[in-house]
């Protein structure tokens, strides 16, 4: 058995039934996932965090996480980089960075690892870091966009602007019924949704109310789409959230999902787009017309 912490500081984990056959951390959680890819994402993701936090505990990571043992620091960095790419915060991301940080002290780290954390920095929005990071690992590597007027400790989006900057801008709940639609501009169901809604007349009186949000993720994907989309349609803009904060309620980890909203308070979510949006439409008809 391969204990997780070298002598004298066990209480950093909690060690349960660890045997010779178990697979690594990361390679249970990557498990965990593959077992529960039917189950909508928020339940997989309690699944994975209900492994990690039995072995792993939060006092792990002080000290820049020189308690965690050499044989499983690995492990245990591609496990929390796996939760990171779900959760996208700064708690995850803090924990990547400390664990980055001790491998590369370890004489230990991998572009595999730089790769990892870059992902996660650029979930999290910190793209200059992710810049700088990216120039030792890929000198080829596209540059990321500039974030203007960034405050990371509100709830924001950003917005497209001119020369391929993005402004951010805070996140205003509005009065009344509305709809926020986390979409992705690479994904066909969202695609299909938004087209609908902006172009079919049975969505005349949703269209004004919506707002289409693209939903942070490991990788800056699809933002020259999202440009052209707004090109076409500067009434229904789509924006990229700016960052986890005030977020959690809306974070789904799938597209499309559409929550209603009542005074900025949300009322009920519905996922997918099957039969050209059916179950959205009676819900907002339902919510909010009394059909």
């Amino acid at each position: 058995m391969n204990p997780l912490m070298s002598a004298g500081l066990w209480g950093a984990f909690l060690i349960a039934g660890i045997g010779e056959s178990m697979l690594p951390l990361d390679q249970r959680i990557a498990g965990i996932e593959q077992e529960r890819l039917g189950l909508v994402p928020k339940e997989r993701l309690s699944a994975m965090l209900r492994a990690y936090d039995s072995e792993v505990a939060p006092e792990a990571f002080s000290d820049e996480c020189a308690r965690i043992d050499t044989s499983v620091l690995k492990e245990i960095y591609m496990a929390s980089v796996h939760i990171a790419r779900y959760t996208a915060n700064e708690e995850w991301l803090a924990r990547v960075r400390c664990l980055h940080s001790a491998l590369k002290a370890k004489d230990m780290g991998t572009k595999k690892g730089d790769g990892a954390l870059r992902d996660i920095l650029i979930a999290t929005r910190h793209f200059e870091e992710a810049d700088a990071l990216a120039s030792h690992l890929m000198p080829f590597k596209r540059t990321l966009p500039r974030i203007l007027g960034k405050k990371m400790s509100q709830q924001g989006v950003l917005v497209p602007v001119s020369n391929g900057n993005l402004q951010w801008t805070q996140w205003e709940s509005r009065q009344g019924w509305q709809l926020v639609a986390m979409v992705h501009p690479l994904c066909g169901f969202s695609r299909r949704a938004s087209a609908a809604i902006a172009n079919q007349k049975r969505w005349d009186d949703l269209r004004s109310r919506l707002r289409m949000v693209v939903q942070r993720e490991a990788g800056w994907y699809g933002d020259a789409a999202v440009r052209e989309w707004n090109l076409l349609h500067p009434e229904l803009p789509i924006v990229f959230q700016a960052g986890a904060q005030g977020w959690g309620p809306f974070d789904a980890y799938e597209t499309p999902v559409f929550h209603i909203l009542h005074d900025g308070k949300l009322v009920r979510s519905i996922s997918g787009w099957k039969d050209d949006g059916r179950l959205l439409h009676e819900a907002w008809g339902e919510l909010v017309h009394g059909d």
